[in-house]
Parts: structure tokens; C-alpha cells; sequence
């Protein structure tokens, strides 16, 4: 069962995708596949001072690396080495979080309500932030 109260882990393995609890506990043997800390990359550009400090840090013992410009992570997937950005990251564990969800309440989720946290909107760009993060949801202004 996924936990709401757990911070995000999304972590792969030869055969499967693990999400949420799980990603978390089994950390420790799978430490270079289990990404945690994504949001804050979120629309991030890769010069970004804020990627260039998480490089040097030892505490991301993932591979940070450029996507398409962007902040990514690189990972064994299926047992194939895999860029992904954050985007793509957030996008498996909302999915995880609707089908829970709809598990629980036994209905369909249709809509959800997405915030940003306030460190988001000083730090990075508005203007970028915002519309790359529409595009993904298909919205088009």
C-alpha cells in the first residue's frame, strides 16, 4: 500500500517499477536506482546553480544528469541504462497516487489540484515553470 505521508521515492529494478514505501525501504540494496528529492528539479535547468551543488553532494547517490536541457536522473530500468527528468519521474508517481486513490474511494479521479511550493516560485522562473509544467498536463493556453 502506498503512503501519503512518505516522501516520493520511485525506484527500478530488473523487472519492476517500485513506488512510495517500498522505494524507500529497499533503498539500501538498490541505492543507485532509487530516486527520491525529484520535485525540487522540476522544471530545472541542468547549469542550474542548484544542480551544479547537488553534483557535488554526496547525500544524491544517483546520477544527476542533462535531458533535453533539463535536470534528469540516470538509471538501470528494466536493465537498461535510462534518462528521465523530473517531469517524467512526477508523472509515475501521480499515476501511482490515482490508482490508489481511486482503489480507496472506488470512483474515478478525473481531476486533482497540484501545488507549488513557494520556494518554486521565488527561485526559478514563473513564465517557465508554468507553461512547461501545462504542456505536460495538455492544457494550451
Amino acid at each position: 500500500m502506498y503512503s501519503l505521508y512518505s516522501r516520493s521515492y520511485v525506484a527500478f529494478g530488473k523487472k519492476q517499477r517500485i513506488l512510495g514505501v517500498a522505494a524507500k525501504n529497499q533503498q539500501t540494496t538498490n541505492i543507485e536506482n532509487t530516486i527520491t528529492g525529484f520535485k525540487r528539479f522540476l522544471g530545472v535547468r541542468y547549469e542550474d546553480p542548484e544542480i551544479q551543488a547537488a553534483l557535488k553532494n554526496p547525500a544524491f547517490p544517483f546520477k544527476i544528469t542533462s535531458v533535453d536541457g533539463m535536470a534528469g536522473y540516470e538509471a538501470n530500468v528494466f536493465g537498461e541504462k535510462q534518462k528521465m527528468n523530473a517531469i517524467q519521474i512526477s508523472a509515475m508517481l501521480l499515476t501511482k497516487l490515482k490508482e490508489t486513490t481511486e482503489t480507496a474511494i472506488r470512483a474515478k479521479v478525473h481531476d486533482c489540484v497540484i501545488s507549488v511550493s513557494f520556494y518554486k516560485i521565488i527561485h526559478h522562473s514563473i513564465e517557465y515553470f508554468f507553461f512547461s509544467e501545462i504542456n505536460v498536463v495538455g492544457v494550451w493556453l
